[in-house]
């Protein structure tokens, strides 16, 4: 099964693709300096789908906004 949320926020350059689900990082607002938040929600979903068997990425691209998808084992497949 695979579950993907989009939006349409500033988009994250493919260099921190990888970097946005370790601890701390912060992406949003970069370039004013306004970051918001602790940059631990990515790395907590993480860490949870990959304690149930699954994975998480983000495709996305800036200026026109991120998909984050991530994948479970169905139970009895």
């Amino acid at each position: 099964m695979t579950i993907s949320v989009e939006d349409t926020g500033i988009g994250i350059p493919p260099v921190l693709h990888k970097a946005v689900f370790d601890r701390f990082t912060q992406v949003a607002g970069m370039e004013q300096n306004q970051k918001k938040g602790t940059g631990l929600g990515l790395p907590i979903c993480r860490h949870i789908i990959a304690a149930h068997g699954g994975r998480i990425w983000v495709k996305s691209e800036p200026g026109r906004g991120s998909t984050f998808s991530f994948t479970l084992p169905i139970l009895g497949a």
